[in-house]
């Protein structure tokens, strides 16, 4: 039996299941049922071979009792046929009433009869025999209850409604209601009958012996009350070893349901305290295996909620930090494109006016993804804007940039950039990398793509800037009507179809090129579109953040 072990801060509520649907209601039922079949079949059949046996009994304690008699009847005859006179012949039959008696005695103590009385023994014989004999034919043996049966005039005091006849040997038993002549009572009674035969084999009597049945259907109803009572018995402890047995199953099963009704309203670090060994055990810790999953799925359905939330936060940020809007200036048409990997990413790119005639445009990448990389590219905007608006240089303002986030870098982080000033006026463009992909002049005088990619390493890797301030360099380009000047991350050139296939330099050189006469949205989208061609259903590798300008 299952030990249940539960402490008082545990909730314990009902099954909410009604009594006659419970478990245990049910198997007690099932349980009861089967004994109960089983012990009505056993009394039945205790019953019927009881029966059989006292029938079995009485048919030959009263055949072997018959027989007796009919062996001292057939004395008494041959004695009473060798006397003449009347005294001699009422001696030999108070001789054979007294021997009938002593038999009668005899038997009761042996047992052949049984329990049952004998009503009484008689001889009768034919009407037609010896006048002599038949004075002297009545010979009767009164048994031990209180009914005197007597003969008169050689008829016998019964009538015999036979319900069922049956031979044994010699014998012919019958079984009928007995009316007794002088008083009118009647029973039941059994009666044996055997003819008695002198030497040349005809009948000269014959014996009957009256059995009572009426004690052998009391006898039977008592057998049969101590069964029912035994019945009885056997029901009582029935029920009540089936409703132990059944609360030894379902008391730790109802208590599994509890723990079930527990976890269901919410407390998922409720556990099962069933201890044993069988499936209702093993049951029991299978539910603590599950609840313990359930924690820790919910455990994680909360944070990844917690997260989606913290990145919802982040998309509305970095989105608030892009431009609202594409600067708008005469002589030129201006474009931008931005699409992270994942819900936030680590690129950027942004316009910012320094004076009238001089706009700023810088592209850049943070190494990494997601949130981390959100971050640094928060800070790195705002650094890049307060320094643009200090210096006149490309190189210079990426230097001061570099200065002011390289101590607060984690190791490992850096920053790609490049960085352009475009002198409206004049038609100049000033370019400064930190380690940035290279931009991509389109001179439409000539139809060539030329990469442009100053000296310079990323932001952040040289912590003390040396390095930094002394490979930063510049260009000067002299744009020309109809040049286009196209800045870029690495989630172009490195967008990976599902062979593994980049996208690449030369298929972005060769659209720029095809793209003379277009304007920048539309070549824009004809590299969007491309790009995405080309990666198919494969997974975005990287963010993609591009800025195109086309001179008028």
């Amino acid at each position: 039996m299952a030990v249940v072990n539960r402490t008082n801060s545990e909730p314990s509520r009902d099954a909410s299941i009604p009594w006659y649907s419970t478990l245990q209601f049910q198997f007690m039922m099932v349980s009861l049922g089967l004994i109960m079949v089983i012990m009505l079949i056993f009394s039945f059949v205790t019953v019927l071979q009881t029966g059989a046996v006292f029938e079995d009994q009485i048919t030959k304690g009263g055949a072997a009792l018959t027989n007796s008699v009919s062996v001292l009847a057939r004395h008494y005859f041959d004695s009473l046929s060798t006397v003449k006179l009347h005294a001699e012949a009422r001696e030999v039959q108070r001789k054979c009433e007294a021997d009938l008696q002593k038999l009668l005695l005899t038997g009761s103590e042996q047992g052949i009869v049984g329990p049952f009385d004998v009503l009484n023994i008689f001889f009768v014989v034919p009407e037609k025999s010896d006048p002599f004999l038949q004075n002297y034919s009545t010979v009767t043996a009164v048994g031990q209850s209180a009914y005197n049966l007597t003969v008169f005039g050689g008829q016998t005091p019964f009538v015999a409604k036979v319900r069922n006849k049956y031979v044994t040997t010699d014998i012919m038993i019958s079984e009928g209601k007995l009316e007794v002549a002088k008083t009118g009572e009647s029973m039941a009674a059994r009666i044996f009958e055997e003819p008695v035969l002198n030497d040349a084999g005809k009948p000269i009597a014959t014996v009957y012996l009256i059995l009572s049945a009426q004690r052998l259907r009391e006898e039977q109803f008592r057998i049969v009350f101590r069964i029912l009572i035994a019945f009885l018995i056997s029901v009582v402890i029935a029920i009540v070893t089936s409703f132990v047995s059944a609360r030894s199953i379902t008391i730790p099963m109802t208590e599994l349901v509890k723990d079930f009704q527990i976890v269901s309203g919410g407390n998922l670090d409720h556990r099962a305290h069933l201890r044993a060994s069988n499936e209702i055990g093993y049951l029991a810790r299978s539910f603590n295996e599950m609840t313990a999953r359930l924690r820790a799925a919910h455990d994680a359905e909360l944070a990844h909620k917690t997260r989606e939330h913290e990145m919802k936060v982040a998309t509305a940020i970095q989105e608030s930090l892009l431009p609202k809007k594409i600067p708008q200036i005469q002589g030129y048409d201006i474009a931008a494109y931005y699409r992270p990997s994942r819900e936030v990413g680590g690129d950027y790119y942004d316009f910012i006016e320094i004076g009238e005639k001089t706009i700023g445009i810088v592209v850049a990448d943070v190494s990494g993804k997601g949130i981390p990389a959100s971050m640094v590219m928060t800070m790195t905007r705002s650094v890049m804007r307060f320094a643009a608006m200090r210096n006149e240089s490309p190189a210079r303002t990426l230097r001061e940039v570099n200065h002011t986030i390289s101590g607060d870098l984690r190791e490992g982080t850096f920053v790609t950039a490049l960085f352009v000033l475009l002198h409206v006026d004049k038609k100049e463009l000033v370019v400064s990398s930190a380690g940035h992909n290279p931009l991509l002049w389109l001179k439409e005088s000539t139809g060539e793509c030329l990469p442009v990619k100053p000296k310079g390493i990323a932001l952040g890797l040289d912590n003390k800037g040396l390095i930094f301030d002394d490979v930063i360099s510049e260009e000067t380009l002299q744009l020309a009507s109809g040049d286009k000047v196209f800045m870029y991350t690495d989630g172009i050139i490195e967008a990976r179809n599902a062979e593994g296939e980049q996208f690449g330099k030369a298929r972005l050189s060769d659209l720029l090129r095809r793209s003379r006469g277009y304007d920048s949205q539309t070549t824009m989208k004809m590299i969007v579109d491309a790009v995405s061609y080309h990666t198919g259903e494969a997974a975005q590798y990287d963010d993609i953040t591009a800025t195109l300008i086309t001179v008028a």
